[in-house]
């Protein structure tokens, strides 16, 4: 202790001196002269003062001193438990207390009395350590605390990848395994605002980067709506939203398990919403079909209903650019932006006939083959009527309509084969049989002179040959009345 400090102490102990002066002064005043006296009571004063004089230490809270301690390491002992405390829940983040504590140097004070507890008692209820970190806030609302800003920049970059991919780390050009298109990544971005700031909070609101992550995909529950495809079950729709059937069908009064879903019905399905979504948008080239068109050529010379294909079609390719944004990952939205035919699609030619045949004959038959000459007669033959004649050994073995007329009959028939009868509708009916093939249809409409089939010996036949027959009004008659 400086001289100084100590005279100020004995100074301010005079009052407690005369006390012992009062309650000594007989046995000092023998054998003593009264200025050797005080002398001597004086220095012994002062002894017994700096024998009963303790140092307390002042403790400050900012500029408010709250109290005396014995010795400074009850302070720093109680920082040293509260920083520990504070190092295990906020990891590596930088601590700081809420308020400035200083110990000032020691006082002497006769028979001073220190007040560590309730100093402590006042550090308590005073001063905090705070952990300094870095706040995530998206769309102006605080999501959690990380240690610094570095943590938090890799945490972002990470959860943008989880959904992005590679995609995420910078625009480029991804080709398809198929070879027919062709993907630009234009951005990458988060769906909601995200901004960080620097904050001193309670150690214990310290998180570690895959907790943020994990708070950040497993978001809120939040209801949606879900349009029905084709094949979709409520298994499968459970299983795409990570919910179960049985929360679907709470969601939905009217269903059960056994409920058949149609396409384009709508349902609303309980899904988990991230807190932070991650936007792309991609610019894709796709190489798709121009499909040829069918050009219709009339062709008079062709029956009306009749067909034929002069130039066969073919389709041409174009390259088609879309935006294609996604968020987290699902398709939203697929809109053309640029198309570019790369070739041209060739038409397909048709030629439709446009000549219309009366189903009504003329009356005057035309020979019904090719040449050839007649093997057999109208008339009766062994005890029966041959009720026709046969025509055999033609230049050619197609068999032609003798009038026009509408087919009612095309198909086995019997001892005939395969054979056709055409009703002339004026009274007169013709038929061809023991036919190898038949080129009409019943209901069609053919004209004198078109083609109905193929000569063969199919049914009672002994050879080739076409067995024509006339019949007037339901009864048979010698066809070369009429030919």
């Amino acid at each position: 202790m400086r001289p100084e400090e100590k005279r100020e102490q004995v100074e301010e102990r005079l009052p407690d001196i005369k006390r012992f002066l009062e309650q000594y002064k007989k046995q000092f005043l023998i054998g003593l002269g009264t200025v050797t006296m005080a002398g001597a009571v004086t220095f012994g004063g002062y002894q017994y003062i700096q024998a009963q004089s303790v140092p307390l230490y002042p403790v400050l809270v900012g500029d408010e001193v709250i109290g005396t301690v014995s010795d400074p390491d009850v302070v720093q002992n109680w920082l040293k438990k509260q920083y520990a405390a504070a190092r295990e829940e906020a990891g590596s983040a930088d601590l700081a207390l809420t308020q400035a504590v200083t110990v000032s140097e020691p006082k002497w004070v006769y028979k001073g009395q220190s007040q560590d507890a309730e100093v402590l008692k006042v550090l308590k209820q005073k001063v905090a350590v705070q952990a300094k970190g870095v706040q995530l806030v998206i769309d102006g609302r605080p999501v959690a605390v990380v240690t610094d800003q570095e943590s938090l920049d890799r945490l972002l970059g990470a959860y943008r990848q989880r959904y992005s991919g590679e995609l995420a780390r910078t625009p480029h050009t991804d080709r398809s395994a198929r070879g027919n298109s062709r993907t630009v990544v234009k951005e990458v971005a988060f769906v909601q605002s995200v901004a960080t700031r620097e904050v001193e909070v309670d150690p214990d609101e310290v998180m570690e980067p895959q907790q943020v992550a994990r708070l950040l995909e497993a978001g809120t529950l939040a209801g949606r709506k879900h349009t029905v495809r084709e094949g979709e079950s409520l298994w499968t729709i459970a299983s795409r939203y990570n919910t179960t059937v049985q929360q679907l069908l709470e969601n939905n009064p009217g269903l059960d398990e056994n409920s058949r879903l149609q396409p384009g019905q709508e349902l609303v399905v309980t899904a988990k919403v991230p807190l932070l979504s991650v936007r792309i948008v991609e610019e894709t080239k796709e190489i798709q079909t121009v499909p040829f068109a069918t050009e219709v050529v009339e062709e008079p010379a062709m029956l009306k209903g009749e067909q034929k294909v002069l130039r066969e079609g073919k389709h041409g390719t174009k390259q088609v650019t879309y935006e294609v944004t996604k968020i987290n990952g699902q398709i939203q939205t697929k809109r053309p932006i640029k198309e570019q035919i790369m070739e041209e699609p060739q038409n397909r030619v048709i030629a439709k006939g446009t000549k219309v045949v009366a189903d009504r004959g003329s009356g005057v038959f035309r020979w019904p083959t090719v040449g050839g000459y007649i093997s057999s007669r109208y008339g009766m033959r062994d005890g029966r009527l041959h009720a026709g004649i046969d025509i055999a050994r033609p230049s050619s073995y197609s068999i032609l309509a003798a009038d026009n007329g509408r087919v009612v009959f095309a198909g086995w028939d019997g001892g005939y084969g395969k054979s056709v009868i055409i009703d002339h509708r004026n009274g007169y009916r013709t038929r061809y049989a023991h036919l190898s093939s038949i080129n009409v249809r019943v209901g069609q409409v053919v004209e004198r002179g078109q083609k109905i089939g193929v000569m063969g010996t199919t049914g009672h036949s002994t050879g080739t040959h076409l067995h024509f027959e006339v019949l007037k009004n339901g009864r048979p008659i010698n066809p070369l009345e009429m030919l």
